[in-house]
């Protein structure tokens, strides 16, 4: 995948999450309440990923479908740099 590929996919993630902040979507997503707050307060901060992973489906007849984005999550340092070579 080139780079402008994953920035776009990136960019389309962030417009997803800039639609959980704006219609309050959180419960769909089973974010508690809790942290809801802290995301709404930080989201304004568009303070840049740190790092992030994709996990995409492709079989080889139609497009990679996007199964999950793990963006600056704790274990994804752990699963990007030791348990995908096991």
């Amino acid at each position: 995948m080139s780079e402008a590929v994953t920035e776009g996919l990136h960019k389309l993630c962030l417009r997803a999450a800039q639609r959980v902040v704006e219609d309050n979507l959180f419960d769909r997503f089973a974010i508690p309440a809790s942290f809801a707050d802290y995301v709404v307060a930080s989201w304004p901060r568009a303070e840049p990923t740190l790092f992030g992973r994709f996990d995409l489906r492709f079989d080889g007849e139609h497009p990679p479908t996007l199964l999950e984005y793990n963006a600056d999550t704790p274990t994804a340092l752990l699963e990007a740099g030791v348990v995908q070579w096991y």
